[in-house]
């Protein structure tokens, strides 16, 4: 929690700049200047929120799912195998 502000999400801290940030950061010399810097850096970046589902997550076996299928049914494959034995193979 940042002193003085309002705590942050954590999913809302982006793994990409925290990775930026702290690259920068590794290998420097430990100063609580470059340290702050680094943190304004990851809080001051939060992702933006996401939108609200437009239709609601459904489970397979579900009526919605059934209907899917008759719309869609489930198409038959068939296979051909050829067998070829190697030339210049000696059998027997």
């Amino acid at each position: 929690m940042r002193p003085g502000q309002e705590p942050v999400d954590p999913d809302r801290i982006s793994f990409t700049v925290v990775l930026r940030a702290l690259t920068r950061v590794i290998g420097e010399p430990s100063s609580r200047r470059l340290l702050r810097q680094a943190l304004d850096e990851i809080w001051g970046l939060p992702l933006i929120g996401r939108r609200p589902r437009s239709k609601p997550r459904e489970l397979k076996g579900t009526v919605a799912f059934a209907k899917a299928c008759e719309r869609y049914p489930p198409s038959h494959v068939a296979y051909k195998l050829t067998m070829r034995t190697p030339e210049g193979l000696i059998t027997g």
